[in-house]
């Protein structure tokens, strides 16, 4: 509640204790925001990058609403730009080197705006109306190295929206620069995993009802097993116990305890009764082990099943009419050995018929088909139905190459009429050489081989000096005054590279102290390039280089291109280029101004084709002469004449400003005028208010245009 003031009847008040009741009631207003903890932002204000353009403001989103700390209220509708170039002492905020960075922070602060002023008993002007306002306020903390920078502190009488990372050079201001970390919010709540930034109760309410929700559906914010807690419990089959633990800890014992080699031993199980045999109550590994028992006794040991108590029903004759009658398995095991096993066997297999040419086989027994080959086999053998020559396989070998019998022969047919072969390599002999450059022999072999040894060693290209060119031998040579010596082609090679090595490394940085002669053409030639310059430097304080980008020649002089924009080599001096390409030839000039830039201040550009007969300036300025001349020629008291003046350039757009100035004449009253300006001239304009018929008026002077 507000502090009261009780007017009473007749009383004569003064502006003090009128202005002292209000400012109770809006203190009362201030006090209460301020006790109730809501101070910061209510609704909006969010910092964003300029649009569409971004630059060194940023925008601040309405309408927006909040409290200060002092309970004062700061409201703002529409969407505000600020400055953040400079602080609120117009100090620049840009970082000064490279490497550094600074933090800017945008402050809301509570302010009022007065209106409608009066003048009161004392001829003194108040102001009657003094309505809520804002000011948004910019404050820079210290430059430090990347990464280290400190924000200002906050303000007991301002509300922080957001800070700003200013780096070296920046241009403009984007979104992954502006942090909401110490944002000051109306609501805020840190902890983990979740935290409340609100500016509105009932937004924060539903953040809160959000959290329970997901919590209790499961969805997220599941606790963690190892925050609850188990009781404990009984023992395994075994008697191990299971103590009082953590849920987590409990279920990795579980694991643990069944994942182990005694496993089985834990897990209880009930007695199964069953003919011949049951399992008693115990374990699952007992009973494992007992049924394992009962499996090996069948396999073998008391109680396997014998052959001898397993019926046979019988089944269909042999080929030869045999029978199978029923009986033990033992039984029929020892039949089908005996019957099979006698010389009567074949006879008592079976054999479907298999076709052929010229002999095939037709369906009965094992033995039938086997008389029937051996007799196609005699009959072979005895010479009917022989085999062709030219289907029976030669394995080629020495000088013969054919792969069939009747092709051999042929070969050997065809060498022993005259009509001549070619030896192997391998069927020629080799009695050995000398010793090869560097010593290594090779011996007496065959042909074949001694070809392969001299190309292995001649191929060798594993140590130098003993490898294929270490043992070709090489005679002395010399051109001009370069030479090698006699040796081996390895040294020559050495040698060839040493004096290379010592004039000019095509593949390093060379420092060439001579004159030196480029013969033949291209000359010097760069990789082609369409997105960088090729660049030929000369050192000096402010250097000169000459530069090629694809399309234009640049010569600079203090200025290096890189990072898509201007750099100097010295701040503080001035930079000039010239630039040369197929259409137009260029002139810049930048100004000794600190840092980088994206485009020159001044160009003066000759176009080259089109016919045209001026140069265009860009971002400069001309000077030149105009002169007015006329005479009166009806006899009146007042001549009004005008001249076109064309400027030695064209300008790229009309000048934005022409100042002209009279430097002498005679009969003329008042200094003319321009106008009608154009990018390549403009109209001078005078009169004469005295000037006779016949008299003549005459001025001249110069103008400056920019």
């Amino acid at each position: 509640m507000a502090n009261r003031k009780d007017f009473y009847f007749r009383q004569r008040v003064t502006e003090a204790e009128l202005d002292s009741a209000f400012e109770d009631l809006e203190q009362a207003d201030h006090d209460l925001a301020a006790e109730l903890g809501f101070a910061g932002v209510l609704a909006n204000a969010v910092v964003s990058q300029h649009a569409p353009v971004p630059d060194l403001t940023v925008d601040v989103s309405g309408p927006a609403s909040m409290l200060d700390p002092l309970g004062q209220r700061i409201f703002f509708s529409a969407l505000q730009n600020v400055d953040v170039s400079q602080d609120e002492n117009a100090v620049s905020t840009a970082v000064t080197s490279a490497g550094n960075e600074k933090i800017v922070s945008v402050f809301a602060k509570f302010d009022r705006a007065l209106s409608d002023p009066r003048i009161d008993g004392n001829s003194l002007t108040v102001f009657f109306e003094r309505d809520e306002s804002f000011e948004l306020v910019v404050a820079q903390g210290a430059e430090a190295p990347a990464g280290f920078a400190l924000p200002p502190p906050l303000r007991s009488d301002a509300v922080l929206l957001a800070d700003i990372t200013r780096s070296f050079g920046q241009t403009q201001i984007l979104a992954a620069a502006i942090s909401t970390a110490r944002r000051q919010d109306a609501l805020v709540a840190t902890g983990s995993p979740r935290s409340i930034r609100r500016g509105q109760v009932q937004d924060a309410i539903g953040d809160l009802l959000g959290f329970y929700n997901a919590h209790v559906s499961g969805v997220a914010d599941q606790h963690a097993s190892s925050g609850g807690d188990y009781g404990g419990g009984g023992a395994w089959a075994d008697g191990s116990p299971n103590p009082a633990t953590t849920i987590e800890a409990q279920l990795d014992k579980i694991i643990s305890d069944l994942g182990g080699s005694s496993g089985g031993l834990k897990v209880g199980a009930g007695a199964t009764t069953g003919t011949p045999n049951s399992l008693t109550a115990g374990s699952v590994k007992t009973q494992i082990d007992a049924l394992l028992g009962l499996i090996n006794d069948l396999s073998q040991g008391p109680g396997s099943t014998s052959a001898s108590t397993v019926i046979y029903a019988g089944g269909g004759n042999w080929a030869d009419g045999t029978t199978n009658p029923s009986t033990s398995v033992e039984a029929q095991l020892d039949k089908i050995i005996s019957d099979l096993a006698a010389t009567s066997g074949a006879p008592k297999v079976g054999a479907a018929a298999t076709g052929g040419s010229p002999n095939w086989l037709a369906s009965g027994s094992v033995k039938s088909q086997i008389d029937a080959l051996l007799s196609a086999l005699n009959t072979h053998v005895a010479g009917a139905g022989a085999h062709a020559a030219s289907v029976i396989s030669n394995t080629p070998f020495g000088n013969i190459s054919s792969t069939t019998v009747q092709a051999a022969l042929n070969e050997l047919d065809a060498e022993k009429a005259g009509l001549g072969h070619i030896h192997a390599a391998t069927d020629i002999s080799y009695a050995g050489s000398g010793a090869l450059a560097d010593g290594s022999v090779i011996g007496a072999q065959s042909l074949e081989s001694a070809l392969d040894s001299l190309v292995t060693l001649l191929a060798d290209n594993v140590t130098a000096g003993s490898d294929g060119a270490g043992r070709i031998g090489a005679a002395g040579q010399s051109y001009g005054a370069a030479a090698v010596s006699r040796g081996r082609l390895s040294s020559q090679v050495y040698e060839l590279l040493q004096l290379i090595n010592g004039k000019a490394s095509l593949a390093s940085a060379n420092t060439w102290s001579q004159p030196q002669t480029m013969s033949g053409e291209p000359g010097v030639q760069y990789p082609s390039t369409t997105s960088w310059r090729q660049l030929l430097y000369i050192p000096g304080y402010t250097p000169l280089r000459i530069a090629f980008d694809g399309s234009s020649l640049w010569i600079t002089i203090n200025a290096y291109y890189s990072g898509g924009v201007w750099n100097p080599d010295v701040i503080g001096s001035n930079r000039s280029a010239i630039r040369l390409d197929q259409y137009d030839l260029y002139f810049h000039y930048q100004g000794g101004g600190a840092g980088a830039f994206a485009s020159w201040a001044r160009t003066w550009r000759w176009s080259l084709v089109g016919g045209k007969t001026h140069p265009e300036i860009t971002g400069g300025y001309e000077t030149g002469y105009w002169t007015l001349e006329g005479k009166n020629y009806y006899g009146t008291t007042t001549i009004y004449l005008g001249a076109d003046v064309n400027f030695k350039c064209t300008f790229s757009a009309t000048p934005s400003s022409i100042t002209i100035t009279r430097d002498g004449g005679y009969n003329w009253d008042t200094a003319p005028t321009a106008y009608a300006a154009q990018p390549y001239g403009f109209d001078c304009y005078g009169n004469s208010n005295s000037i006779t018929q016949g008299s003549t008026a005459y001025a001249y002077g110069h103008y400056y245009a920019y």
